[in-house]
């Protein structure tokens, strides 16, 4: 998680060529390896890129679009507005859309180093992206205490902070609130799908392990919580137009009930608690 024990001067990066009077700073944003369990879903693209977001001037944010092959470290430059705890995620573009793997983030100055650039991360991501909906949403962000919320948010989430219940955090953030214990997990619900025997399918969350289905084809995804999941199988052969990309499982969770839609085969299953 991100690490507040000093935060970085902006005189440091001063040297990029922004006044120490101006009310905006560029700094180079690096972004973080892909997740080995990505890389087929990703290599399926041809091109992969990631989509950067950062607020703006006033409510504006504004977005990048960066070519990141993955044999290289990619960067860009971005100016950014001089306030604290300042939000950036990088979402991978998969068939066309920044919905379907989880990003990273940062905070800036936060994650700034002593060279001035920006590093963000997988663990980050999370906790980047809560303060971008509130960002997006007016709020201002300088007066909250981003380390113990990201301490927290480490502590609660039982290795993966995409299992906590992210509405229920926006509001509490939202109505200037902020109680440890409002941190929760949502429930956790186990599905059963079936699907090509022996398929292997990577969830587009980067601290999620593989699923595989049985021999007859089995497949028990446990466990998964409400919201929207993508799954890949990257086990077989991508389809021969490289734009549809890997087949893909889209499942829907609510609190009564799930959904799951087979990209290739249509509908895969559904399902009530």
């Amino acid at each position: 998680m991100i690490s507040l024990a000093a935060l970085v001067p902006f005189a440091l990066v001063a040297s990029a060529g922004c006044s120490l009077f101006a009310d905006s700073i560029e700094v180079v944003i690096v972004l973080p390896a892909v997740p080995p369990a990505w890389e087929p879903i990703l290599r399926a693209e041809g091109s992969p890129s990631f989509l950067v977001r950062a607020p703006g001037r006033g409510r504006q944010l504004q977005e990048v679009l960066l070519p990141a092959p993955l044999s290289i470290q990619a960067t860009c430059r971005l100016k950014l507005p001089k306030r604290a705890n300042l939000p950036l995620v990088a979402v991978p573009v998969v068939q066309g859309r920044s919905d379907l793997l989880r990003p990273a983030g940062g905070l800036f100055p936060a994650a700034l180093s002593d060279g001035g650039k920006l590093s963000l991360s997988w663990e980050d991501g999370f906790l980047a992206a809560l303060l971008l909906t509130l960002a997006e949403r007016g709020q201002l962000l300088e007066a909250l205490n981003a380390r113990r919320l990201s301490e927290e948010i480490e502590r609660r989430c039982a290795g993966d902070p995409w299992s906590l219940d992210q509405g229920a955090i926006l509001t509490l953030l939202s109505l200037g609130s902020f109680r440890a214990d409002r941190i929760k997990t949502l429930p956790l619900h186990s599905i059963n799908l079936h699907c090509a025997p022996g398929s292997r399918w990577v969830e587009g969350d980067p601290f999620r392990s593989s699923h595989q289905a049985d021999a007859l084809g089995a497949l028990s995804v446990d466990p998964i919580v409400a919201g929207f999941h993508a799954y890949f199988r990257v086990d077989g052969p991508a389809p021969e137009d490289g734009s549809l990309g890997l087949e893909r499982l889209d499942i829907t969770v609510t609190d009564e009930e799930w959904l799951a839609r087979d990209s290739l085969t249509g509908v895969a299953g559904s399902g009530r608690w």
